[in-house]
Order: C-alpha cells, then sequence, then structure tokens
C-alpha cells in the first residue's frame, strides 16, 4: 500500500499462537511492550505496528483512512505468512483492529477490543 511500518515481532522459540497489538491514535507500538513480554512468556508470538505516519513508520498517502490501516494490518500478517492471529485493538486501534478483521475474518482467530 506504499507504507513503510515499523513493525515488532517477538517470540519464542515455536509460538503457539500470535496475538497482534494494535494501538491508539496517539499511541505507537511500544504502548505494548510489557503486554507482549508477558505473552512471549506464554508461548505466544507477539506483533505490534506503528500506523502510517505515526513514530517510526513513514507517512504514506491515505492515512486516516481505516480501510487501508485494516489493510495494512493484513499485509504484515501475509508478508509473515502468519494465519489466525489474535487481534487485540485499544481505542482508535480497535476500530483499525475491526476494519481487518471485517474484511477477512477467516483469516483471524479473535477480535478483541479495548475501550474502542
Amino acid at each position: 500500500m506504499g507504507a513503510e511500518l515499523s513493525v515488532v515481532v517477538a517470540q519464542p522459540e515455536a509460538p503457539r499462537g500470535w496475538v497482534h497489538f494494535i494501538h491508539g491514535f496517539n499511541g505507537s507500538k511500544e504502548d505494548s511492550r510489557f503486554l507482549m513480554s508477558e505473552w512471549v512468556q506464554r508461548g505466544y508470538g507477539v506483533i505490534a505496528h506503528d500506523h502510517r505516519g505515526i513514530y517510526q513508520s513513514n507517512p504514506a498517502p491515505n492515512v486516516g483512512s481505516l480501510a487501508i490501516l485494516g489493510q495494512d494490518v493484513a499485509e504484515i500478517h501475509a508478508s509473515l505468512k502468519l494465519a489466525n492471529v489474535h487481534l487485540v485493538g485499544h481505542s482508535f486501534g480497535g476500530l483499525v483492529a475491526r476494519e481487518a478483521f471485517m474484511h477477512q475474518p477467516e483469516t483471524y482467530g479473535s477480535l478483541t477490543l479495548l475501550c474502542s
């Protein structure tokens, strides 16, 4: 989609599943750092990213479009060859997670919205 996103992936040697934390409007992937270590200790691979134009991700066209931001999430999973990812979105990140889920629900394990 033309965006260079900053993505963090943390995982144990053989992940038993994957969780993707999606930050809110004024947040960044670093908002999830404490949760990430807890989930990795429990055997899960974890992903977090900065939305386009936020913190370490470069701006790109259509920064404010939920459809584009949801597609970014799907493209992250496709590039990592992951399926059945559990999406966890906080605040605005919940709207982004919902957008990704609505377009390809069969590719996700679950959707959790926090304060969205």
